[in-house]
């Protein structure tokens, strides 16, 4: 039988003002799917200060330099306006004025029990988890700044067919790539403590990538090369980055794990530029 989902306001939402960071505490004992924010604030638009209740992308980007996911102050995952906006539309799910939605429950996954075990079992038995909350870091210049936000939830226990709790949790890591000039250069210090799903190289000037474990090469293709093999999954690269999707069957299970050795990305670049390359890997556990 279909279990019901449920949703409710945010309540208790502090700190929200120009530099500072929002604090939003999200209730436990309950499987969070997913939430939404919805930040606001005065933008000029036709050369005039105009207070906008559903900002643009862009309008949010200025608005909202970062926003973390943390559960007992871990931080679970972090990510900016533009890389969440774009791993949602990667997959299909388009921006809408004025929202920001965070996925636990992934919507796109290719089978609705693949959807469910994404969902974050917020209890104390047998999880440990006294705590949940979202940080929303505000620009320094952000004029007249609001933020609400609403969860979706049920109130299944994460059990498998068996009866025995499990958990997969999808951390979202972001690691810093410096790139001198055009060449190829090595990246093997990425999280390989769980199931690698996804890496977003955010950069216009990438335009290859061949990731290896040991002597195995489990990737390698160019840019639109990888566009296109994404394409037949309804996975869509995203303008200035490469996609690097192992599970872009939508398939869980299609993650990587290394079993402990590291994942060594060579990337090619035409350019030089400091940027952002976001992982997700799940983990059977918070912390």
């Amino acid at each position: 039988m279909a279990t019901p989902r449920f949703n409710d306001q945010v309540s208790g939402i502090s700190g929200v003002a120009a530099g500072g960071i929002a604090l939003l505490p999200i209730p436990t004992e309950l499987r969070l799917i997913s939430t939404q924010l919805c930040p606001s604030g005065t933008f000029v638009v036709g050369g005039v200060p105009t207070a906008v209740a559903r900002p643009s992308r862009a309008q949010l980007a200025a608005l909202i330099d970062l926003i973390q996911v943390e559960v007992n102050s871990d931080t679970i995952r972090e990510m900016t306006v533009d890389e969440l906006i774009d791993e949602n539309e990667a997959n299909g799910i388009p921006f809408q004025a004025g929202f920001l939605q965070v996925f636990m429950m992934e919507p796109k996954r290719a089978t609705v029990s693949g959807e469910e075990a994404l969902a974050w079992p917020l209890y104390r038995n047998p999880w440990g988890v006294n705590s949940c909350r979202i940080k929303v870091k505000f620009n320094a210049a952000a004029a007249a700044p609001a933020l609400t936000a609403s969860y979706e939830y049920d109130l299944d226990p994460q059990v498998n067919s068996k009866g025995s709790a499990y958990a997969n949790i999808t951390f979202w890591k972001r690691h810093t790539v410096q790139v001198a000039g055009a060449g190829t250069i090595d990246k093997n210090d990425l999280d390989v403590d769980g199931q690698i799903q996804r890496i977003t190289v955010r950069s216009a000037n990438v335009t290859k990538i061949v990731a290896k474990v040991g002597s195995r090469t489990i990737h390698d293709r160019v840019l639109d090369e990888n566009a296109a093999s994404l394409k037949p999954y309804e996975v869509t690269q995203q303008a200035n980055t490469y996609a690097l999707y192992f599970d872009k069957s939508q398939i869980v299970d299609n993650g990587v794990d290394t079993g402990g050795p590291p994942l060594l990305l060579k990337l090619t670049y035409s350019g030089a530029g400091d940027h952002i390359a976001l992982q997700q890997i799940i983990k059977p556990k918070f912390f």
